[in-house]
């Protein structure tokens, strides 16, 4: 899939509602900056513990 139609995807999931979120623990030691990530996705401390935040909230997580 081309980057032209991955950002077109992520577009149409975000006028959905769907929230993107990006670690930001993963950023730092992958040395990607936050100005190189989707500009609709949101930055947490830690994934696992957004993760843990929104089960208790009742979300369910579904590992692939």
């Amino acid at each position: 899939m081309e980057k032209s139609q991955q950002l077109s995807l992520l577009n149409d999931l975000h006028r959905q509602k769907v929230i993107f979120a990006v670690c930001n623990n993963t950023l730092t030691k992958m040395n990607i900056s936050v100005l190189e990530i989707f500009e609709q996705a949101i930055v947490v401390p830690a994934g696992v513990y957004e993760i843990a935040v929104k089960q208790q909230q009742g979300y369910c997580y579904i590992k692939p």
